[in-house]
């Protein structure tokens, strides 16, 4: 997972905020409660699953869609849904 700087206001809540898709690339875009933007690289059919995930799915849907991801990783994404929810 890629990390950028930090903001210095906050605007947005921790969790997952969305994708970014490139020609060759998608990266599910995170805001992690330290301040920075994480960028986790995913497949497209991860990247569908996890977009569903986020309108209307649950921790579970979110362990199917990323398999490989440690329990960390998942509590990056999930903080946010928590939020909204």
């Amino acid at each position: 997972m890629a990390k950028t700087s930090k903001l210095t206001t906050r605007d947005v809540h921790p969790g997952y905020l969305g994708m970014s898709r490139g020609d060759d690339t998608i990266n599910a875009i995170i805001y992690g409660a330290d301040g920075a933007f994480y960028f986790y690289p995913v497949t497209a059919a991860q990247a569908n699953a996890i977009e569903d995930w986020a309108l209307e799915g649950d921790e579970d849907d979110l362990r199917d869609a990323l398999p490989d991801a440690s329990e960390f990783d998942l509590d990056m994404f999930y903080a946010g849904k928590e939020i909204v929810d």
